[in-house]
């Protein structure tokens, strides 16, 4: 008799149901809970550290410069509806996803923005979205393009 292969596997908790599967997750999310409550609190940083928001080799800007930036690196591959670009986006991928790119590109590049800390929860926000649009189009390139064009807006 041949045995498909779907019928050669065992079941997760060996008896043909997932219940050990979920009790094992359940034991690994405290794990990890404990794991984390146990580690000590980060030490105070003294205050002569550089501020948040230094990994970025630009000069520091307002949010308004970075964000004509990253409108003009939008406008090098999209001549058309360049300022509804990040709608057009949020609406192919979907809010949530949308968000989750938002989260990565403030995460990756608005935080690591010298000027970051001094925007406004509003400034932040559209930022992010505009460093989305071109992470989603571009990737990297679309940061290092970034990069690039704010480095040369602000040093004039």
């Amino acid at each position: 008799m041949v045995r498909r292969r779907a019928e050669s596997r065992a079941p997760i908790d060996g008896q043909g149901g997932w219940r050990m599967h979920s009790e094992r997750d359940a034991r690994g999310r405290e794990t990890v809970r404990r794991f984390l409550d146990a580690l000590p609190d980060p030490p105070e940083a003294p205050e002569s550290e550089l501020p948040l928001g230094t990994g970025l080799p630009v000069p520091p800007a307002d949010a308004a410069t970075v964000i004509d930036a990253a409108r003009s690196v939008a406008a090098r591959y999209w001549h058309d509806e360049v300022e509804e670009l990040p709608e057009l986006v949020r609406g192919r991928l979907g809010e949530e996803d949308f968000s989750q790119l938002c989260l990565l590109a403030d995460a990756l590049v608005i935080g690591e923005h010298p000027s970051a800390h001094t925007w406004s929860e509003q400034e932040l926000q559209r930022t992010a979205a505009w460093v989305a649009v071109l992470m989603d189009r571009l990737g990297e390139d679309g940061v290092q393009q970034l990069i690039s064009v704010l480095t040369q807006t602000v040093e004039r």
